[in-house]
């Protein structure tokens, strides 16, 4: 029992504290997330916490991260009109970049002859955690490794979208949009709505629309392999 209220105690320390450090840095690589779980790693096996105990302690946190990826799709009714009109690019844009993410993973696979257990868990790399995680649970492969691709791929595209776009001179918001949700899901998302409503609304469909297609495509990609 000291182990559970130790880990929950934890998480939320160093969750907090990174929170903290990301407010005022005001840096995408700053990403409290990421940070977070980087340093839970040492911590736990510092503080001799099994990882059964960990992970049972912790799954409530699971619940809240799908309640705010959910909470993401509020500011969707103000934007509703402008999403009706541009149906037909965003769902070929999320349509392409789940082709390309899975495309890729599967490509590699193939040229450099990764473990295909490994494979697997990268497969759901640029869709929320809250989707990807149970999605690999299912199969019984390594989530883990899933979490941890899922946190790169959006801090990633956060903290280069941006960039991109203006070398690129990208300035049409929903393109930013499509691109951001669809690429690096809620981090993505996230600077989405700093760049502005239309394009954090647009990220926001897309996170579900990525999440949706690649769960369904996700058994012919394991056909691929």
């Amino acid at each position: 029992m000291t182990n559970t209220y130790l880990s929950i105690a934890t998480t939320l320390a160093v969750y907090t504290i990174m929170v903290k450090i990301s407010e005022r840095l005001k840096n995408p690589l700053a990403n409290p997330l990421f940070w977070s779980s980087v340093l839970m790693i040492p911590l736990v096996y510092l503080l001799r916490i099994p990882y059964e105990t960990y992970f049972t302690a912790t799954t409530p946190f699971d619940l809240l991260l799908l309640l705010a990826t959910v909470s993401l799709a509020v500011p969707l009714d103000k934007n509703m009109e402008l999403l009706k009109k541009n149906v037909v690019p965003i769902l070929g844009g999320v349509l392409v970049g789940v082709v390309i993410s899975l495309g890729t993973i599967i490509l590699f696979s193939k040229l450099l002859s990764i473990d295909r257990d490994l494979i697997i868990a990268l497969l759901p790399k640029s869709i929320t955690t809250g989707m990807a995680i149970p999605l690999i649970d299912e199969i019984r492969g390594y989530s883990a490794i899933t979490a941890l691709s899922v946190i790169i791929t959006g801090v990633s595209g956060a903290v280069m979208g941006p960039n991109l776009f203006k070398a690129l001179r990208i300035d049409d918001s929903v393109a930013i949009g499509v691109a951001m949700g669809t690429t690096s899901h809620v981090a993505g998302t996230a600077i989405a709505y700093e760049m502005g409503e239309v394009e954090g609304s647009i990220a926001s469909l897309c996170i579900a629309l990525t999440g949706i297609i690649t769960i369904i495509a996700f058994p012919l990609a394991l056909h691929l392999l």
